[in-house]
């Protein structure tokens, strides 16, 4: 079952870091991978626990062990059997959260590939938008050469108008436009 367009090959070599997960006390390597990988804080920071449970667990056996040793006494198989029990359980725990975390990291690690592919192609190919001029050829109006004039002469009603404004005097004519 694929959850992208990808492929299952591509889903496949981008679930490798799942890997991590199958080795104890190593389980947090995973999640800190896919979460600089898709950006995603929330996996950093169960890495970051896993790595935290993970080292106090190792701390905890190699005290125990360098316990016994300077004491030359066993502390016991009970605390190293829990110690363990402790690693198994975050171990297990760190394979099923990977397994269910994959849909996820794959469907945001597609978007994130297509995302940088389609940048690429642009400052490869110097794409720019399209230019306006190319939608939209520009305005030439048409000849006035076919078109029938309207008449060469005002009628007389307009030629009298037309008379008696250009023989107002200065101050009427300012008159006139503040009344407007």
């Amino acid at each position: 079952m694929t959850f992208t367009n990808k492929g299952k090959k591509w889903e496949l070599l981008n679930s490798l870091w799942i890997v991590w997960s199958f080795i104890p006390l190593f389980n947090w390597i995973g999640f800190m991978w896919i979460g600089a990988r898709a950006n995603r804080k929330k996996w950093l920071l169960y890495g970051f626990i896993y790595l935290l449970t993970g080292f106090v667990q190792l701390a905890v056996w190699i005290g125990i062990i360098i316990n016994d040793y300077e004491n030359e006494q066993e502390t016991g198989i009970s605390i190293t059997i829990a110690i363990f029990l402790i690693i198994f359980v975050f171990w297990f725990a760190s394979m099923i959260h990977s397994l269910v975390a994959r849909k996820e990291y794959l469907i945001r690690r597609e978007a994130i590939v297509d995302a940088l592919s389609y940048h690429d192609l642009v400052v490869e190919q110097d794409l720019q938008p399209p230019s306006m001029e190319a939608s939209f050829p520009p305005y030439e109006p048409e000849p006035f050469d076919d078109m029938e004039p309207f008449g060469d002469t005002l009628s007389e009603e307009a030629e009298e108008a037309a008379q008696a404004q250009d023989n107002e005097p200065e101050d009427k004519k300012i008159s006139r436009v503040v009344d407007l």
